[in-house]
């Protein structure tokens, strides 16, 4: 059974900073947006209704969202704390890390947060920093060797696009990364589009990272590349994601497990066990 049961990978709800950002804060925008992948904008989106969205959630077998604290958004973690408290077991939140602010900053972000807090993994959007990076840049050392001594799962944005410059989001530097952290687990949001091929590649030779393509496999360029991985090569390392709010959580779910052209084998992998696997909550 696969409703019901689903790990929805990137889930922005209508609350905090969230509204403030580029998606609720503009409907046209986020119309035009969803517009490119065949999407509406869901309903809870356009009246900024978290309560809606919950209803959206459990209408599309959400069993759980994962949310990332944004600080491209300037979001608190202590906003994160909030959602997870209003609403029990509903939302895995990511503690959000922002490697301009400093070693000392993101450490303490880590320690309050996620090894003696309630979040089950941090986030890191290098390339939309206020100073944009790429992965191989000496700021985001620290963060990935505490990652990997403390087996925190690390979400970090890589593809799609909402990068500044591709530069930020070189598959080369990714794999570089991960031969020096061979234990670091890191999911790529917007799984590294356009880069389909060489992200698939990284999948495949570098145990800790996964793909969390999401709106990127809505039949756009390179969703059959990333359809024949998710068949064949590495179905355990595909991790579902609607992107709500660019999508409505019950069509991206619908697509994936009815049109996308999965085995069925390989959707329970796809749509919740690798989440469990990766976030550690087997």
């Amino acid at each position: 059974m696969i409703k019901g049961n689903i790990i929805d990978f990137r889930c922005r709800p209508p609350y905090s900073e969230f509204l403030k950002g580029f998606l609720y804060a503009d409907l046209d925008y986020m119309r035009n947006f969803s517009a490119h992948f065949g999407m509406p904008v869901p309903a809870s989106a356009k009246v900024r209704n978290l309560d809606l969205c919950l209803f959206e959630m459990d209408e599309a077998g959400i069993a759980q969202g994962v949310v990332p604290g944004r600080k491209y958004f300037g979001m608190d973690n202590a906003d994160l704390l909030w959602l997870m408290e209003k609403y029990p077991g509903r939302f895995l939140c990511l503690a959000g890390i922002d490697p301009n602010l400093g070693t000392d900053a993101a450490m303490q972000e880590l320690e309050t947060y996620v090894i003696n807090g309630p979040c089950i993994g941090a986030v890191i959007e290098p390339g939309l920093c206020k100073e944009p990076m790429g992965p191989m840049d000496p700021r985001m050392f620290p963060i990935y060797e505490k990652c990997q001594e403390k087996d925190i799962p690390l979400l970090m944005s890589f593809g799609g696009l909402t990068q500044l410059k591709l530069s930020y989001m070189n598959p080369v530097d990714l794999d570089n990364v991960a031969a020096m952290f061979p234990k670091l687990k890191v999911a790529l949001a917007h799984g590294g589009w356009p880069w389909v091929n060489e992200v698939c590649w990284l999948a495949l030779k570098r145990p800790g990272i996964y793909l969390s393509p999401d709106l990127y496999s809505l039949g756009g360029p390179g969703t059959a590349d990333y359809v024949a991985a998710m068949n064949q090569m590495i179905p355990d390392k595909f991790l579902y994601g609607s992107a709500y709010p660019i999508a409505p959580m019950k069509e991206a779910s619908e697509y994936y497990i009815n049109f996308l052209g999965l085995k069925k084998e390989v959707l329970p992998l796809i749509m919740y066990q690798n989440a469990k696997k990766f976030l550690g909550i087997e």
